[in-house]
């Protein structure tokens, strides 16, 4: 279970719902602010802009152009391992311990977590995890923001 991102350009990228929910919490650590989404082509009238739904949302080019900034800041940080660590545990946090009230659609932890709660009992996991920092997991990371730099994107 993931995310499909395309653009316009015809380019494409998947994240597992996990990897992404620990993406965009990393990525709002590193200075993102997120703008919200866009409607999604069905033309839902009560949309909150969330990054979560695979609804065809769409990421504008300067909110992409920003998270791929973030993110760059992300990879070029000595700490980014300690960071991430930080990061995941602050979600770990959330999951077994939510926050109390209503979140924003733009509040990156508390808003997935009955999302994340169900995704952790359907597959037996009782922990978020962790970023894998390795040869691979960069590249994935830089192609990403490369993605991101290229404009608008849609998460299906």
């Amino acid at each position: 279970m993931g995310y499909d991102l395309t653009n316009d350009s015809g380019g494409s990228f998947d994240w597992k719902s996990l990897g992404w929910w620990h993406l965009l919490c990393i990525a709002q650590r590193y200075g993102w602010t997120p703008a919200g989404t866009v409607t999604p082509d069905d033309g839902e009238d009560e949309w909150d802009g969330n990054y979560f739904h695979s609804a065809g949302q769409q990421v504008t080019a300067a909110d992409a152009a920003a998270l791929a900034a973030a993110l760059r800041r992300f990879a070029d940080d000595a700490r980014r391992e300690e960071v991430a660590g930080e990061v995941a545990a602050q979600m770990q946090r959330a999951v077994d311990s939510p926050p109390q009230g209503d979140p924003s659609a733009m509040d990156m932890i508390a808003y997935s977590l009955e999302f994340v709660r169900g995704l952790l009992q359907q597959f037996g996991n009782s922990s978020v995890g962790r970023w894998h920092f390795d040869a691979k997991g960069d590249r994935y990371l830089a192609q990403f923001i490369e993605f991101c730099g290229a404009g608008a994107f849609k998460i299906e």
